[in-house]
């Protein structure tokens, strides 16, 4: 995932973000969506 995705849509809906393959992988609620995409993923 390109880290700037988060700073560069910030106020996207999660629909939109998918479409531009942020959350592809797993659906997020609307209130995680800026977490999810400021902080790396812990896997």
């Amino acid at each position: 995932m390109d880290p700037t995705d988060g700073k560069a849509y910030p106020r996207m809906r999660p629909q939109e973000l998918a479409g531009k393959g942020v959350h592809e992988a797993a659906p997020v609620r609307a209130g995680d969506v800026e977490s999810a995409t400021l902080r790396p993923p812990t896997a």
